[in-house]
């Protein structure tokens, strides 16, 4: 990483302020062929962490571009431990983007996504699971999601994962040492003391997988999919609970044709709320490719409105929505709509059908009627429902690599338990520290590494 990298690491618009940062070797140069200060300041020789005021100028005709406020600061006590320029620039496109391009004329090359926090990674200033964590960070939508990111890019949540480590590698030196050099120990490998450890450390490690779910969903929220026949009012339905007109509404079947997606908090958690196409018979194309996505969104969901029209009785586009849901194996709240029109549905047969403990709510989305109880029941027996999480935040990536580590300590206790060979023990350990090394990111290969940061935004 010889080179210098640069981005525009706001959000482009109108507003007040935006920001240009630099970071790599020719920082300070770059930066000091471009901004000129009243007291004509040498950026080359100003202390680390300083502020400067001034105005960047273009160098081939002197012409100013912008009134900016120019921070240096000098590796390797930097976010990327290289030296690192931020230019604070007025938000506008304008200014930002002539700033960036006299920047990128000056011998910087635009960032890719990630890469500042990449260099991080690779300068050793982050581990590979406080990385990640910056990507949920930015995109957090909730104060738990935020607590919970924090404590990660800090590097407390996998602080006793990596104590783990030293333990795993100290028993693996002993036992390594008795392979090979047994005459010259005073001690001999003691079973029942290395397996009260294993105990120790699986319920370390049971306490992070279990904590997956509920970590999932503080960051990502509660995916709350409408689904029913066409033309049962789930559009109204989804304007009633979200206050405002976000799905067309027509009385004319069919007229969702693709999800509808907006969101809403509900005890501080983000509720994604998706309006489905409705299941009938299919008239054409459009309709059919509604239907397949509808039926995808109902795989995915966390939670599913089923909506029904009362004023019809039940028929075999009911029935068939039904079986589709009840297959899934989802969680299901079920809104028997137009409660001002006299009930004909035998809500008895859905009950019936979906059990006794799914709730069921007359509602109408023409008066409003229920919807109350609908934003309710969704905060008091689903949000409430979620397993308690322990402070703990964690990804796919780190989930798979938890459960091979759980699997290697099921192994390790069963060949001493089973008396197996010292060399066979020895070897489980090693696979053990690898894990945790692949969990920290001391072990990485390059396809996973891109994979991880092309996910980022340009400028972080």
């Amino acid at each position: 990483m010889d080179d210098t990298i640069a981005a525009i690491a706001t959000s482009v618009g109108q507003s007040a302020i935006g920001i240009i940062k630099i970071s790599g070797p020719s920082a300070l140069s770059i930066a000091q062929k471009l901004f000129r200060s009243r007291k004509n300041k040498n950026i080359l020789s100003v202390p680390s962490h300083t502020l400067h005021y001034g105005f960047i100028v273009n160098p081939k005709n002197g012409q100013k571009i912008d009134e900016v406020l120019l921070a240096v600061m000098r590796g390797p006590h930097t976010y990327t431990r290289e030296d690192v320029v931020e230019i604070n620039c007025h938000g506008g496109r304008a200014p930002l983007y002539k700033t960036l391009d006299l920047v990128l004329e000056a011998g910087a090359r635009l960032a890719e996504p990630g890469e500042f926090t990449k260099r991080a990674f690779l300068n050793g200033r982050v581990d590979l699971t406080q990385a990640e964590a910056v990507i949920d960070l930015i995109t957090a939508q909730s104060e738990q999601a935020l607590h919970l990111l924090v404590n990660t890019v800090e590097g407390n949540t996998f602080k006793p994962i990596y104590a783990l480590q030293k333990e795993v590698e100290d028993w693996q030196a002993r036992i390594e040492a008795e392979l090979n050099f047994p005459q010259d120990l005073s001690w001999s490998f003691q079973p029942q003391e290395l397996l009260a450890h294993l105990d120790q450390w699986t319920k370390l490690v049971d306490t992070y997988l279990n904590s997956y779910e509920s970590s999932k969903f503080l960051i990502e929220g509660m995916k709350l999919v409408i689904a029913g026949k066409a033309n049962v009012g789930k559009s109204s339905l989804m304007n009633q609970i979200l206050q405002k007109e976000r799905s067309i509404i027509t009385s004319i079947p069919g007229t969702t044709t693709d999800v509808i997606e907006d969101s809403l908090y509900l005890k501080g958690i983000l509720v994604r709320i998706m309006d489905t196409a409705g299941f009938g018979k299919v008239k054409n194309e459009i309709e059919r490719e509604g239907m397949r996505r509808s039926q995808q969104i109902i795989s995915q969901a966390d939670l599913i409105l089923l909506v029904f029209d009362g004023s019809q009785p039940l028929d075999e586009h009911d029935l068939l929505v039904m079986d589709l849901v009840r297959g899934q194996q989802k969680k299901v709240l079920l809104l028997v709509n137009k409660s001002d029109l006299d009930i004909r549905i035998k809500t008895e047969s859905l009950i019936e059908f979906f059990g006794s403990s799914t709730p069921l709510i007359l509602v109408s989305a023409l008066t409003g009627e229920g919807i109350c109880d609908i934003t309710r029941i969704i905060a008091d027996r689903y949000l409430d429902d979620q397993p308690a999480n322990l402070g703990l935040a964690i990804n796919l990536r780190q989930k798979g690599i938890l459960a091979e580590i759980r699997q290697s300590l099921t192994a390790l206790g069963e060949l001493i338990r089973d008396g197996q060979p010292d060399d066979q023990v020895a070897e489980e350990f090693r696979l053990l520290s690898r894990l945790i090394r692949q969990l920290r990111g001391d072990l990485w290969s390059e396809d996973l590494i891109d994979q991880i940061f092309e996910k980022f935004c340009i400028g972080k």
